[in-house]
């Protein structure tokens, strides 16, 4: 389904926000196969419209349920998705389109 890994992210943020459960939501986003992911992110604004989301859901899930702060939410691999171990620095790069993710 086109479009779903957006709205996943888009769920993950709300659901942090509101300080729901985001377990489920974060092994769906780990088990997410590569292929999948750049499938769904074919443009620009579904790749940028992910990574914003999934950077400000993991930033808080990181310094609330595990205690992180900067720099080391930054430069740890704390950040699974389409089963690659990642940072929120390399998270917040394809955010800004600096990086191809």
């Amino acid at each position: 389904m086109e479009g779903e890994l957006n709205g996943l992210s888009e769920t993950l943020l709300l659901s942090v926000k509101k300080e729901q459960p985001v377990d489920e939501l974060v092994a769906q986003l780990e088990a997410a196969s590569f292929e999948r992911l750049v499938s769904e992110l074919d443009s620009d604004q579904r790749e940028i419209a992910f990574w914003v989301n999934s950077y400000n859901a993991y930033f808080q899930i990181l310094r609330k349920e595990q205690g992180l702060e900067k720099p080391q939410i930054y430069r740890l691999k704390k950040i699974n998705i389409a089963g690659r171990a990642t940072g929120a620095l390399r998270v917040l790069r394809c955010c800004s389109g600096a990086t191809r993710c």
